[in-house]
């Protein structure tokens, strides 16, 4: 079971997601994707540019997490704040992560001001945030544990008192356990392999990973 000092997101499957909002003759269109960072970001805004290449705003919003969250928006010509800081402040009531939202306007003819920009643009974020059904997810780091099978109930139980679960396992001459451990944990867990080193067993830490919890 996941403990209370446990750090939890919330992310989307890896496709996309699309709503619409009219106001006052003006449309707009938003578009909703999971990115990894800023370069899949950047593939994302291309790809809606393409399909959106008469508008008359691209505006927009992303969080990635990384070390730590980053962020970022962008007006894109409106006035300043009423676009992509809207768009940003829905993600984070929703406390999305890995995930981007672009916001295409076609001026209506009929200027809305500042107050209706920030409505109609969060709005259009809300809508489509909306769309997708939301995934609780952690970071973790991806580990691998190499032992033997006399060292296995050693290791065993440790994973058992910090209840990690084994992600996928080789057994052959040695056995291997790949698994995910949650970052908060991550540090009581090497502590504990650290005591039984001298019977043999090593670790080594090999990235990090998003879980489903």
């Amino acid at each position: 079971m996941p403990t209370s000092e446990n750090i939890y997101y919330k992310t989307i499957e890896p496709k996309k997601y699309t709503s619409d909002l009219r106001e006052l003759g003006s449309k707009f269109y938003a578009v909703m994707s999971a990115v990894e960072d800023q370069t899949s970001f950047i593939t994302f805004l291309n790809e809606v540019k393409l399909l959106y290449p008469d508008a008359t705003h691209h505006c927009y919003a992303w969080r990635i997490l990384g070390t730590e969250i980053t962020e970022f928006s962008q007006d894109d010509g409106e006035p300043s704040g009423t676009a992509g800081l809207p768009i940003l402040n829905q993600m984070r009531s929703s406390e999305l992560i890995n995930t981007a939202i672009i916001v295409v306007r076609y001026f209506g003819g009929t200027k809305l001001g500042k107050a209706g920009l920030i409505e109609a643009y969060g709005n259009a974020a809300h809508d489509v945030i909306q769309t997708a059904t939301l995934i609780n997810v952690q970071q973790a780091v991806s580990m691998s544990i190499q032992l033997t099978y006399d060292t296995k109930k050693n290791v065993d139980g440790i994973l058992k008192k910090h209840q990690i679960g084994i992600n996928n396992g080789e057994y052959l001459e040695k056995v291997v356990y790949h698994l995910h451990i949650p970052e908060q944990q991550l540090s009581d867990v090497e502590q504990d392999l650290k005591q039984i080193e001298y019977l043999g067993i090593s670790y080594q830490v090999t990235g990090k990973k998003l879980i489903e919890v």
